[in-house]
């Protein structure tokens, strides 16, 4: 095998090899910004059961602000299915 062969074999190789790691570590930046959150207590769960309940607190306290105001105006409440 000439010296050319082989420089171009290991050029190659490298590449093979170097690139799906390169591609790899931007993935792993991308999944991380997708809204992952460090949870301080490291119980996973439950930062997201907190942000269920935090969700359902504001929308019961927008259909609080709506029937609020739809009572002021003498309609009939509604329900927001919260």
């Amino acid at each position: 095998m000439s010296d050319h062969d082989k420089s171009r074999r290991d050029l190659l190789k490298t590449t093979v090899y170097i690139a799906p790691a390169i591609l790899t570590l931007q993935a792993f930046s991308s999944l991380a910004k997708a809204g992952s959150v460090k949870d301080p207590t490291g119980d996973g769960p439950e930062m997201d059961e907190s942000k269920v309940a935090r969700e359902q607190e504001k929308c019961e306290a927008k259909e609080a602000r709506i029937n609020s105001r739809r009572e002021a105006r003498g309609k009939n409440p509604i329900d927001l299915d919260c």
